[in-house]
């Protein structure tokens, strides 16, 4: 019996470690192995995942990543990937992360890939426009991991938001947790800010709407935090019409409603 139970449980450490290191192929990076799951061979698409050892220090994902495979006929042929999403879990529990470098080329980022990295202090990117185009899923977010790192754009830590002008759509989830907000300023060009995009940016104490008509879906939930709750809505038929250039919204405990054009905000 002892000897069934020992076979048994063999099988089930065999199977976690095989689980537990389930990657495609690894790249060798900055001193540290990257490892990545193949998501399409036709359009030559992979993703960063988890593999045999956590994450440590300063991670930099690559928009490409290079790998050589057998081939029948030449021996060896080097195939090119677009990384184009972190996956489920990849970097969860690696509390020796520091920074994390995330390129142009994520579109998605899957569900507690950056829980339990409690020392992560900074996220890097170099394109506002492509951040506020990735797909988040539930705590996905880096920004949201426990220790609320900074986002730093081009090597500057963002204090002071500006929406670029092409952007017309904030996916949900992109600011989620991003602390050290102070000032949002967001264009006319945002047609659709998606549900919890600014979600425990708790800090932030200032909103300049461009004038013009903003239609927001998932408005309840714009903008949260266990202080504040900020909505953002079309209205029609507002009759109190400012004339100047830009419209800010102080958050504090004196202001109650501020109205642009088509534009309500409701602090609560």
């Amino acid at each position: 019996m002892r000897t069934i139970k020992t076979w048994l449980a063999t099988i089930a450490v065999l199977l976690f470690s095989v689980f537990a290191s389930a990657y495609d192929f690894k790249d060798y990076r900055d001193g540290k192995d990257i490892y990545f799951n193949i998501i399409d061979e036709v359009n030559m698409t992979a993703e960063v995942t988890y593999g045999s050892n956590l994450y440590v220090g300063s991670v930099v994902i690559p928009s490409t990543v290079s790998v050589w495979v057998s081939d029948a006929e030449e021996g060896y042929i080097l195939k090119t990937y677009n990384v184009i999403g972190i996956g489920v879990k990849t970097f969860q529990e690696s509390k020796d992360l520091y920074s994390v470098t995330i390129p142009n080329s994520i579109v998605y980022i899957g569900e507690n890939a950056f829980s339990g990295c409690d020392n992560l202090d900074e996220v890097h990117i170099s394109d506002l426009s492509a951040w506020c185009n990735i797909d988040f899923t539930g705590v996905s977010n880096p920004l949201y991991a426990p220790g609320r790192p900074f986002l730093v754009l081009n090597g500057e830590k963002v204090f002071d938001l500006v929406i670029p002008d092409d952007v017309k759509e904030i996916k949900k989830l992109a600011f989620h947790g991003c602390s050290s907000l102070q000032t949002l300023s967001i264009s006319n060009s945002v047609t659709t800010i998606g549900k919890e995009a600014f979600e425990y940016s708790a800090i932030l104490h200032k909103i300049n709407i461009v004038p013009q008509m903003l239609v927001v879906t998932h408005d309840e939930e714009m903008l949260s935090s266990s202080n504040n709750t900020i909505r953002i809505s079309k209205v029609n038929g507002i009759s109190n019409i400012e004339t100047d250039e830009t419209f800010f919204f102080e958050i504090n405990s004196g202001v109650i409603k501020g109205e642009r054009n088509d534009i309500l905000v409701l602090i609560q």
